[in-house]
């Protein structure tokens, strides 16, 4: 099930998308299950994905996104319309149980948002007053998204351009294997069997600039795997954690709020 808290056109196509969030604990052990998930949805290409939120992001583009279509048909077929006068509120009152973080794009890009959109975002954060963790491709096009989210760049040369736009952006880099990690960069919390909700580092500007390997399909199938489940898969992510843990390069004790 799902609430929709707002509707509107994309910043992106100026097609219709809607701002929906999980109405129950995440079953995602990566971010954590007290974790609210907000997905950004196109309510005209419902079951894939498409321009309306995620534009021209590389990863969509090159087909390497580990987030999957699938949850569109039931985010959209599920949802609770809280989109009415007050209905922030009301759709607050229904998840502040379970939660205690907040992820900001489970699909979707969030600056698919046009200003009245991001508005409503801004209210649910400040009104849930939790920890939030987001990631965008188009922080040069969004700098107002650099207090909200991490910007994602797939090498050091985008990174490097990132930061020459927004100055105070920090970044989340995709590494392949062995791969150099900078002296200004921590590697993600997951890898040593950490969670977003335990970590807490990715939120913005302020935060500790982050590497992650490349964990998308395309990535995995590039390797020879079938999928991120295989064993030998994760026999080499094992090996390339190992490697940084010997080391030393770039790893910091993890965050627990």
């Amino acid at each position: 099930m799902s609430l929709c808290i707002w509707r509107g056109p994309s910043f992106f196509t100026g097609r219709k998308v809607g701002m929906y969030l999980s109405e129950g604990p995440s079953d995602n052990p990566a971010t954590g299950t007290d974790v609210l998930q907000v997905y950004f949805e196109s309510t005209e290409s419902i079951g894939r994905k498409s321009e309306d939120c995620c534009w021209k992001c590389p990863e969509f583009i090159g087909r390497s996104c580990y987030v999957g279509g699938y949850q569109g048909p039931t985010i959209f077929k599920t949802a609770k319309d809280y989109t009415y006068p007050g209905g922030l509120d009301d759709a607050i009152a229904r998840v502040k149980w379970f939660v205690r973080m907040v992820r900001i794009g489970a699909d979707g890009d969030p600056a698919c948002l046009p200003a009245e959109g991001m508005a409503v975002l801004r209210e649910l954060l400040r009104k849930l007053a939790v920890p939030f963790t987001g990631y965008t491709h188009f922080m040069i096009q969004r700098p107002e998204l650099v207090d909200l989210c991490m910007a994602s760049c797939s090498n050091l040369k985008a990174m490097e351009v990132i930061k020459k736009h927004v100055p105070n952006a920090s970044t989340f880099r995709k590494v392949q294997m062995g791969e150099t990690i900078m002296p200004s960069e921590k590697i993600c919390a997951k890898i040593f069997g950490g969670s977003c909700n335990e970590c807490t580092g990715c939120s913005g500007a302020g935060s500790v600039n982050t590497v992650m390997p490349a964990h998308g399909p395309s990535e995995w199938a590039r390797g020879g795997f079938k999928g991120q489940a295989n064993v030998e898969a994760r026999k080499r992510l094992e090996a390339w954690k190992d490697k940084w843990l010997r080391r030393g390069v770039g790893v910091v004790e993890r965050r627990v709020p």
